[in-house]
């Protein structure tokens, strides 16, 4: 998760979701060395964005994220995260 100078829009929260939903897809069309390799960069840019956000246990963010929420399978787990402190 990156914080801006000044300004971190919740679209452009949800944009860094999409990306990487983006990039789950990607894996799983790759040849196994680059697959791997994507794999172990992912893990280490998820464990920061686990590190910067909680579960979004209260649904805080479902106003604006619920039909996202509700179509990310149970893998897609960063749908259902939001940022320890919200930027925005």
């Amino acid at each position: 998760m990156r914080f801006p100078d000044d300004q971190y829009l919740f679209s452009e929260y949800e944009n860094d979701l999409d990306h990487r939903d983006i990039l789950e897809l990607a894996l799983s069309s790759m040849p196994e060395r680059p697959r791997q390799e994507l794999s172990s960069l992912l893990n280490s840019l998820d464990a920061r964005f686990q590190a910067c956000t909680i579960q979004d246990v209260t649904g805080e963010l479902d106003l604006w994220l619920r039909r996202r929420r509700r179509d990310a399978d149970s893998a897609r787990w960063w749908w259902h995260r939001k940022p320890k402190t919200a930027p925005w």
